[in-house]
């Protein structure tokens, strides 16, 4: 009874593995899945290294690469590729800012045109207009950011200076007429604003 029990145990292990295999051939097989895999050089990106310097450093990029077992599950049903139904999986720089505290984030990275705007600041990260980074701030593993402070002729200077991955801090006292000038001069040189954790992350 007992060797039957295992052999019986041993043939359906055997079965759902041969099952499993023959799905795998049939679905690497089709027609569908041979033009997902076509399309990976279109839509795969490489990610982009940190740059990482011995005080300074910049976020990298993640790349992304098309999961093609979900992406076919998806369009099967319709049979047919679809860009829209592609699902990818995110892929991290090999060199990354997420564990370092010690150095300062001088920007986002310049190939994003984004920057941040902030008018004040937060405990969230520490801020630095000089480089210098407390102490404090590496042991309680909080990421400094270099900011650019403007004190007056705020449009004036956020012209001059405006670039890829700036951090802006502008200290408006809720002067919000000057502020909306600000966005849309920014805006309207296709910048998009976002909060420091997205500017900076990979």
């Amino acid at each position: 009874m007992k060797y039957k029990i295992i052999i019986t145990a041993i043939l359906f292990i055997f079965s759902f593995l041969y099952l499993k295999n023959s799905v795998y051939l049939v679905r690497e097989n089709d027609s569908l899945m041979k033009e997902i895999k076509e399309k990976q050089a279109k839509y795969n990106e490489k990610p982009i290294n940190a740059i990482i310097t011995s005080n300074t450093m910049i976020p990298g990029i993640s790349g992304k690469n098309i999961n093609l077992t979900k992406s076919y599950n998806k369009m099967k049903s319709i049979n047919t590729f679809k860009e829209s139904l592609l699902v990818f999986d995110k892929v991290l720089p090999n060199k990354s800012i997420k564990d370092i505290f010690d150095k300062v984030i001088v920007s986002g990275n310049p190939k994003i045109k984004q920057v941040s705007l902030i008018t004040q600041l937060d405990d969230k990260y520490c801020y630095t207009e000089n480089l210098i980074i407390n102490e404090k701030c590496i042991s309680n593993h909080k990421h400094t950011i270099l900011i650019t402070k403007i004190n007056n002729n705020y449009l004036t200077n956020v012209k001059e200076l405006l670039k890829n991955g700036q951090v802006f801090f502008l200290p408006l006292n809720n002067d919000s007429k000057e502020l909306d000038v600000i966005i849309k001069y920014i805006k309207n040189n296709n910048y998009k604003i976002v909060s420091i954790s997205e500017l900076i992350e990979e």
